[in-house]
C-alpha cells in the first residue's frame, strides 16, 4: 500500500515561484553588476577620449599661432613691419576652434584675452627692440594656454606611450621651440644694434640656442619611442618624411652641444635663414605628429563605441541563457520519472510512494480483544450442548 505526503497551497506556491526567483538572482545579479561595471569604465574611457580629440582639435590652430608669431617676433625686431595676413589667418583659425570646442574645454576666457592682446600688438605694431617685449608677452600666453588646453583635454594624462609621447612632441616640444627660437634671432637683432659687446645678451642667447637643441632633441625621442609602441608602420612613414628636414634644420641653426662648448653665433643674416627654415620643417612636422594622434585616438573611440556594444549583447546573451536554463529546468520530461507516481494536484514535483509498515497495516487492540470474547463465546455454548 502507498500513500501520498500532505500537501498545501502556500507549500506548492512557493516551490513554483520562489525556487526560479531564487535561482534567477543567483544567476543575474552578478551578471547585471559586471555587466553596468564594464559600461561604466567603457562609458568613461570614451568620455576621456572625446575630450582628447577636442584637445587636438583646438591645439593644432593654437600651435600654428603660436609659429606665425614667432616669425613675427624675428622679423618685427629686426626693424621691418611684419606681414598681418599670416597671423589674422591663424587668429581666426583658433577662434573657429574655440567656438567648437572652447566650452567644453574651458578655454574661452582665456583665449579671449589673448586675442585682445593680440589685437593691440596689431594695432601698435612695435618694431626694433620695443618688439621684443610684447612679443615674447604674448606667447608666453599662447603657451600657457596651450598648457590650459592639454590639461582640460585629458590630453596630458593619457595612459598609453603612443598618444603620449606624440602629445609630448607636438604640445609641448615643438611649440616651445618655436617660441625659443624666435627669441633667440630676437635676441641676435638685439645685439647687433647694441653699440657695445653685451655680455648679458650674449648669455641670453646661448641659453635659448641651448633651450631649441633640447627641445629638439627631445622631439626626436618623443617620435622614435612612439614608434616603438605604434605597431602601424604608417604612422612611422608619415612622420618620418619630415623629421628628416626637421634634423637638418636644427643641426644648422643650434646643434646639439653643451653650452659652454658652443660657438659664438653667426651673422644675423645666417640665423634669420637657419630659423626660416626650421620654423617651416617645424610646422609640418607638427600637423603631421597631430593627424597621427588624432588618428590613434579615432581608433581607441571606435574600439570603445564597439566595446559598449559587446558588453550589451554579452548581458543580453547571459540573460537568455539564464531563461533557458530555468526553462529546461522545469520541463516534464526533468520534472517525471518512470518510478514515480503521478504528481499531486496544484504541485509540479512527483510524489514520492511510501510503503506501509505492518505495524500500521495490524488491526488495533480493541478489535483483537472483542473477537477473542465472541470466540470463547462460542466455545461455551457447545460445551453447555454436549453435556446435555
Amino acid at each position: 500500500m502507498t500513500v501520498h505526503p500532505a500537501r498545501t497551497p502556500a507549500l506548492s506556491v512557493a516551490r513554483r515561484v520562489l525556487r526560479p526567483l531564487l535561482v534567477a538572482m543567483v544567476l543575474l545579479v552578478p551578471l547585471g553588476f559586471v555587466s553596468i561595471g564594464l559600461w561604466q569604465a567603457t562609458d568613461d574611457d570614451l568620455e576621456f577620449t572625446t575630450a582628447e580629440r577636442h584637445g587636438v582639435i583646438y591645439l593644432r590652430p593654437l600651435t600654428r599661432l603660436i609659429t606665425v608669431l614667432g616669425e613675427n617676433h624675428a622679423i618685427a625686431v629686426t626693424g621691418t613691419k611684419p606681414e598681418p595676413k599670416r597671423l589674422d589667418e591663424a587668429i581666426a583659425a583658433v577662434s573657429a576652434a574655440d567656438a567648437t570646442v572652447g566650452k567644453v574645454l574651458h578655454t574661452q576666457g582665456t583665449w579671449a584675452e589673448l586675442r585682445a592682446s593680440l589685437s593691440d600688438l596689431k594695432a601698435e605694431q612695435p618694431v626694433g627692440r620695443a618688439a621684443y617685449r610684447p612679443y615674447s608677452e604674448a606667447l608666453d600666453a599662447a603657451l600657457f594656454l596651450v598648457g590650459r588646453v592639454g590639461d582640460s583635454s585629458n590630453l596630458i594624462l593619457d595612459p598609453e606611450h603612443a598618444p603620449y609621447y606624440l602629445m609630448d612632441t607636438a604640445m609641448l616640444k615643438l611649440p616651445a621651440l618655436a617660441a625659443d627660437s624666435s627669441r633667440m634671432v630676437a635676441l641676435v637683432a638685439l645685439r647687433g644694434s647694441e653699440r657695445k659687446s653685451n655680455e648679458l645678451t650674449l648669455s641670453r642667447i646661448l641659453v635659448a640656442r641651448d633651450r631649441v637643441s633640447s627641445a629638439a632633441a627631445g622631439v626626436q625621442e618623443g617620435l622614435s619611442k612612439s614608434f616603438g609602441t605604434y605597431a602601424s608602420s604608417a604612422l612611422g612613414t608619415d612622420v618620418l618624411r619630415h623629421i628628416d628636414a626637421f634634423r637638418g634644420a636644427v643641426e644648422d641653426f643650434a646643434p646639439v652641444t653643451p653650452v659652454i662648448t658652443q660657438p659664438l653665433p653667426d651673422t644675423l643674416e645666417k640665423i634669420q635663414l637657419g630659423h626660416a627654415e626650421l620654423s617651416a620643417s617645424a610646422a609640418k612636422l607638427s600637423d603631421e605628429v597631430f593627424l597621427s594622434l588624432d588618428q590613434l585616438l579615432a581608433e581607441r573611440q571606435r574600439s570603445l563605441e564597439l566595446r559598449k556594444w559587446f558588453v550589451v549583447a554579452a548581458a543580453l546573451l547571459g540573460t537568455a541563457l539564464v531563461v533557458a536554463l530555468l526553462r529546461w529546468g522545469r520541463s516534464p520530461w526533468r520534472m517525471t520519472t518512470p518510478e514515480s507516481t503521478p504528481a499531486g494536484p496544484g504541485d509540479g514535483a512527483p510524489d514520492v510512494p511510501l510503503t506501509t509498515p505492518e505495524w500500521a497495516a495490524a488491526p488495533p487492540p480493541a478489535a483483537i480483544s472483542q473477537s477473542g470474547s465472541r470466540h470463547r463465546r462460542a466455545k461455551d455454548r457447545e460445551a453447555i450442548r454436549a453435556l446435555r
